[in-house]
């Protein structure tokens, strides 16, 4: 008799192999038909100016009350960025961005002593991803966001890309007045949208079921928890243009395949 583990594992060893047959030759293309259609509807233009509108505000000015991480630390999550690009593979991906966003964690904790949740991350990953300026950051967020398994969108991985997500929205959205601390209802509606779309007929929790805020940080909830659940997260429900689009693009490139 077959196991449930065992066709588990079946999965998982055969999304891998699509991910290296399939995922892996397109990879290329995917990236260049998101980066062409930022290019022509200005949003990358926009992107490119914000991030140095940010990058030249001092962190209190960007909602920063946390240690950021120094020159030395901000180099090494470029570098982990830099490699990120260079992968296929969403998980592989996700992981990396794990580890960006507990190194920021831990410089964010053993320079104060105290714990932080995710009302302070947020502004502080926001500063870093500013300060690392890359604009193919923000494909990459929509690659993870598009192609990571579903199953794995209610843990750490689903968190810390929600998270990035929401600190490139602020720094497209940036103003000089307002600081870096509150997402707008267009980005809240979206997130809604997408983990509704990307989690349709799944078993996992809705971001309705996400709870309010953090107060550690996810790494250091029981298993039992779902991370990703800040007052961000939630809003209307209109249509989102954008991710349609994006769909749609992916749609179209496997049938030219």
């Amino acid at each position: 008799m077959v196991t449930l583990a065992a066709l588990s594992l079946a999965d998982v060893v055969l999304e891998k192999a699509m991910h290296k047959c399939i995922l892996k030759p397109l990879k290329g293309h995917v990236e260049a038909m998101l980066r062409d259609f930022h290019m022509a509807d200005g949003s990358w233009k926009q992107l490119k100016e914000n991030l140095q509108l940010v990058r030249q505000r001092n962190p209190q000015e960007l909602g920063v009350f946390a240690p950021t991480p120094d020159f030395v630390d901000v180099e090494k999550i470029k570098v982990k960025f830099m490699t990120m690009q260079k992968m296929y593979s969403p998980e592989k991906k996700v992981m990396l961005l794990l580890r960006v966003c507990k190194l920021i964690y831990t410089v964010m904790e053993n320079n104060s002593g105290r714990m932080y949740g995710a009302d302070d991350f947020l502004p502080v990953l926001t500063y870093v991803i500013a300060q690392c300026d890359m604009l193919e950051l923000d494909t990459e967020i929509e690659y993870m966001m598009e192609l990571l398994d579903p199953s794995l969108l209610h843990g750490e991985g689903g968190y810390y890309l929600t998270s990035a997500y929401g600190a490139l929205s602020l720094i497209k959205n940036f103003q000089e007045e307002q600081a870096a601390r509150l997402l707008s209802s267009e980005t809240r509606d979206t997130l809604r949208q997408w983990h509704k779309r990307r989690t349709t007929n799944r078993t996992i929790p809705s971001v309705d079921d996400f709870q309010p805020k953090y107060l550690f940080p996810p790494s250091e909830l029981p298993p039992s928890c779902i991370p990703g659940g800040q007052q961000w997260l939630h809003g209307q429900d209109p249509p989102c243009e954008t991710i349609r689009h994006h769909r749609g693009c992916v749609s179209a490139l496997c049938r030219e395949v």
